[in-house]
């Protein structure tokens, strides 16, 4: 049984990003505070729709301050030069102020 959440859609930005060749990597969050792992949800929808299990970059991130924290340290490393962020609409403002405060001055988010 396969459960698609309103955000899966996200997943599938993500997705269909490195498809078109826009970027080279998939980072997903792997909270396990909660009951559903929808980070495992997404590795496995990702793996079966072609992508090397490399591409996948995960990490315990529970909020966005986690996630600009594993971007901040693929740049420092490296990694990644440049990113694309997939977020709902609720969830810009605030991705925005916490990406700016750890000194990324210009992303790209989208919905």
């Amino acid at each position: 049984m396969f459960i698609c959440l309103n955000d899966f859609k996200r997943a599938y930005a993500g997705l269909s990003f490195i498809k078109s060749g826009q970027a080279n990597y998939f980072i997903v969050g792997d909270d396990t505070s909660g009951g559903f792992h929808e980070s495992q949800a997404i590795k496995y929808f990702l793996l079966n729709n072609q992508l090397e299990p490399e591409q996948i970059i995960t990490g315990e991130f529970k909020n966005t301050k986690d996630e600009a924290l594993k971007v901040e340290q693929l740049v420092a490393n490296g990694k990644i030069k440049d990113f694309i962020l997939v977020t709902s609409a609720k969830h810009m403002r605030r991705v925005v102020a916490i990406f700016a405060s750890r000194g990324f001055d210009s992303c790209i988010v989208f919905d």
